[in-house]
C-alpha cells in the first residue's frame, strides 16, 4: 500500500524484452541500502517488485497485463518515473490510500497556467465517472491529487509549484499518457451500493411473485 506522496523521481536506464513482458533497469543510487529483493516500490503509480538490487539501482519485470493497463507500454530509456516506497504502520497518510493497481491510462487533454499553479485536465473512460467527485482523490502517475472539476469525459486537478518541481509533472505535455488509479473507498462504496440495490430489487420481485402479482 502507498499514500501517493512522491518521494522523488528516477529514470529508466535499460529496457529488455522478455518472452511475456519487459524488464526495466531503474536508476536508484543507494538502492542496496533502501531496498531488499522482493520489496514493493511504486513507479508512476504502479506497484512493482524490486529485484537484482545493487548500489546503482534495481530491476523490475512487467507482464503483459501491466503493460496493457499502464503507460509502461510506451515507456522509453531516459523517461522519468515518480517513486514511492511502500507505506508502513507509522507512515504519515499525507495523501490517500493507494494500492498501485492502475485502473486505466488517461490522456492529458490540456495543461494551463494560473499564476504559479498549473491546471491539469485529463481525459478518462466514462465507466469510471462513478468514482470521481469534486474535492475527491485521484492518483495520477503515483501522485495523490485532488479532483477539482468533473465532466463525463475529463476531470481537472490544480497543481501547486512544489508538486510540479518534485514529480515528473514538470515534463508532461498535452497528449501524454498517464496512469490513473481511482479512489479505493469510492470503489468499495459503489460496489456495496450496487449489490445492495440488486438485492433489494430481487427481494421486492420475490415478494410480488409470492403474492401473485407477477
Amino acid at each position: 500500500m502507498f499514500t501517493g506522496i512522491i518521494a522523488g523521481s528516477t529514470t529508466v536506464s535499460t529496457i529488455t524484452a522478455l518472452s511475456t513482458g519487459r524488464q526495466l533497469r531503474i536508476q536508484f543510487p543507494g538502492a542496496n541500502t533502501r531496498l531488499a529483493s522482493g520489496d514493493s516500490i511504486a513507479l508512476n503509480g504502479v506497484c512493482t517488485t524490486a529485484i537484482d538490487i545493487d548500489a546503482s539501482g534495481f530491476s523490475i519485470q512487467l507482464l503483459q497485463e501491466t503493460l496493457k493497463k499502464t503507460n509502461f507500454n510506451s515507456i522509453k530509456v531516459g523517461d522519468a518515473l515518480n517513486w514511492e516506497l511502500s507505506a508502513t504502520p507509522t507512515t504519515a497518510l499525507g495523501g490517500h490510500i493507494v494500492y498501485g493497481h492502475v485502473d486505466e491510462v488517461g490522456t492529458i487533454s490540456a495543461i494551463s497556467d494560473e499564476g504559479p499553479f498549473k491546471i491539469l485536465s485529463i481525459g478518462y473512460s466514462p465507466q469510471f465517472r462513478v468514482y470521481l467527485i469534486p474535492k475527491g482523490s485521484i492518483c495520477i502517475n503515483g501522485i495523490s491529487l485532488t479532483v477539482v472539476d468533473v465532466t463525463p469525459t475529463t476531470f481537472s486537478c490544480h497543481i501547486i509549484p512544489h508538486t510540479i518541481a518534485n514529480t515528473g509533472l514538470y515534463a508532461q505535455k498535452s497528449g501524454n499518457l498517464v496512469n490513473l488509479e481511482y479512489d479505493i473507498v469510492a470503489k468499495y462504496l459503489y460496489n456495496f451500493h450496487s449489490f445492495s440495490q440488486e438485492a433489494s430489487e430481487k427481494s421486492l420481485l420475490d415478494t410480488l411473485n409470492k403474492a401473485g402479482y407477477l
